[in-house]
């Protein structure tokens, strides 16, 4: 069920044009979009493949609940 939620999110993202980020929430990788590369870093690290660590799971975390997840 996680896979489905998680590819669904990626489709979801491509299928969206780049947004600037006035925020940091989101911008996983910090290059000032929220786009399909922010989705494949948080979808490696709820799938356990690639921990995010500093201000990427900060900015992971887009409704400040301590928790990164999909």
């Amino acid at each position: 069920m996680k896979i489905t939620a998680i590819i669904s999110a990626a489709a979801a993202a491509a299928a969206l044009a780049t947004l600037t980020a006035f925020a940091d929430a989101g911008d996983v990788n910090a290059d000032r979009a929220i786009n399909v590369s922010d989705v494949v870093l948080v979808a490696a690290h709820v799938k356990g493949q690639r921990a995010l660590s500093g201000e990427a799971l900060k900015n992971a975390d887009v409704n400040g609940d301590n928790k990164v997840n999909v």
